[in-house]
């Protein structure tokens, strides 16, 4: 197999079985080393009630309602539990990875029918390897890569059956695509849809299909089919608490909750974190001040629409304070695909422009091999890992062998930084969390939830109602107890086993038979019967 063809330059095929190959290991190595976050705890601990009291229609934590999330991801997990008979961190975080597996190829699917498949591969392998996704994102188990799944398809959609003239298509697919977004995330998924279909039509100018008579059948079909799960929810959950939640969850981080001032510098910060967060492939958005590049863009339909899509989104999350980088994931591929289509036209040139970010990623390939180097040279804790000369070797060998490609042939710059990046999170994985897993505190209080849930297995063990336990903690517990952990109120009268706080229990005295610790200000709670 060779990397360059005759016809085209880079064989990406060749390319893609390279990539896929050191994708599979670089994500999928260590991957349940570090202990779960709060916002994953939550999820996997809630997947388990079900499992364990049987009811999949209302979610709950620690057997009480929980509200915040509809439960589609849920169900999800639980399936991947039942499926694989394991709940631990890897099946959770799996399912993140499987579902970005599937998000990389809808994109290059979709893109290669409209820009062919070189500017498909380069979006959907720079979506896969920006700084959010590469570093943070794929180790967690969290809703927002199968959320944006659903978002990125329904603006793909409305492209293709605007172009068709498939107006009903475009309102089915898209407001069913709407009912299963909402059962993931709730009124996001109802924003995205609006927003974008205004993008749609203003973009051709047509406003006469905003108001086909099936925009309004589609519609009431959505909320049709969330109003099946929703009475069924009645019929043990209570709507009236339910819905004015999801409201605050939707609107919490958004400027109402927030003062001006901090509104205002939220809008000067916004674009620079999120330069950072989407590195390397966020900079490419620069090439609009070269001049050309705005026309170009603005008269091809695609890159037009893309663009629309993602202005018309992106502003409630520009003026909204408290934005996390994952929620908008689903914007990134319209984004890096912009760019990209601008520097397609350069590299075929071979301009300054072409030049200058060839040298460019040449210098980032340089210095992260040198810093694997060092890193292996100047950090003891590494040389305590198994085997940390030969993955050392194999990741720095093939860090410097991509940007040998990369300063030997100038149409190997995207795909050698795809490359390297790939084989830079394969060392991550290799070296950096393993390393974590020794140093974090929470994997200490993983190990005591876990030794907890396992020594009580059987027992009746609660949770008295004013003790904070982080969600990660009663995740693994729920996990190694087996069972519902139920909360209580009142005081210990009878003979099962309780997880009290002393700070805030002011009920009657207990007999204290052992302790956990949590991450929580990293402090003790008790475990306790009664006296």
């Amino acid at each position: 197999m060779k990397l360059l063809s005759r016809s085209s330059g880079i064989d990406f095929r060749v390319m893609t079985w390279i990539a896929v190959l050191v994708a599979i290991p670089a994500f999928w190595i260590n991957l349940d080393n570090v202990a779960v976050i709060d916002d994953e705890g939550i999820r996997a601990q809630v997947a388990l009630e079900m499992i364990y009291s049987g009811d999949y229609i209302v979610p709950r934590l620690f057997g009480e309602y929980y509200y915040k999330k509809p439960p589609l991801f849920n169900w999800i997990l639980a399936g991947f539990f039942k499926l694989t008979g394991n709940d631990t961190e890897w099946t959770t975080r799996s399912v993140t990875l499987i579902f970005l597996a599937i998000y990389t190829w809808f994109i290059f699917y979709f893109f290669k029918k409209e820009w062919g498949t070189k500017l498909a591969w380069w979006t959907a392998f720079a979506t896969l390897t920006c700084g959010r996704i590469l570093f943070w994102d794929s180790m967690l188990g969290l809703i927002d890569i199968t959320f944006s799944l659903v978002v990125f398809i329904s603006f793909m959609l409305m492209f293709q059956y605007r172009e068709k003239g498939l107006i009903k298509k475009l309102y089915l697919s898209t407001y069913l695509l709407t009912a299963i977004g909402f059962m993931l995330k709730a009124l996001p998924a109802i924003a995205f849809q609006g927003m974008s279909l205004i993008a749609t039509w203003a973009d051709v100018r047509k406003w006469r299909p905003f108001f086909h008579p099936w925009h309004f059948i589609a519609g009431f079909m959505c909320l049709g089919l969330l109003g099946i799960y929703y009475i069924l929810y009645a019929q043990s959950g209570d709507l009236s608490v339910l819905f004015p939640v999801l409201l605050f969850e939707s609107s919490q981080r958004t400027p109402v909750h927030y003062g001006i001032w901090e509104s205002i510098l939220h809008l000067f910060e916004f674009p620079l974190e999120m330069l950072y967060h989407f590195f390397p492939w966020s900079l490419f958005i620069l090439l609009l001040l070269v001049r050309g590049n705005l026309r170009r863009v603005w008269s091809d339909p695609f890159a037009r629409f893309l663009s629309l899509i993602f202005l018309f989104n992106i502003w409630l999350y520009w003026i909204s304070p408290e934005v996390y980088p994952r929620y908008l994931l689903m914007l990134a591929p319209l984004y890096f695909g912009v760019g990209l289509f601008m520097y397609q036209k350069h590299e075929d040139k071979y301009d300054l422009v072409a030049r200058i970010v060839r040298w460019f990623f040449v210098g980032i390939a340089v210095l992260a091999s040198v810093a694997c180097v060092i890193g292996l040279v100047m950090i003891p804790e590494v040389r305590t890992l198994s085997f940390w000369w030969i993955k050392g070797m194999f990741v720095i060998s093939g860090m410097l062998l991509i940007t040998i490609f990369m300063i030997r042939s100038k149409l190997f710059t995207i795909p050698g930084m795809v490359l390297l990046l790939l084989v830079f999170r394969l060392g991550f994985s290799l070296f950096v969390l393993p390393l974590r897993e020794d140093d974090q505190h929470a994997s200490i209080t993983r190990d005591d939830a876990l030794r907890i849930g396992e020594k009580y297995k059987g027992q009746d063990l609660r949770v008295e109602e004013t003790t904070f336990l982080n969600p990660s903690t009663g995740y693994y517990l729920t996990r190694s107890y087996g069972a519902v952990i139920p909360k209580f109120k009142g005081d210990i009268t009878n003979d099962a086993v309780y997880i009290v706080d002393p700070e805030f229990y002011k009920g009657s005295e207990y007999r204290l038979v052992d302790s956990m610790r949590i991450p929580q200000h990293k402090k003790t709670v008790h475990i306790g019967k009664k006296k």
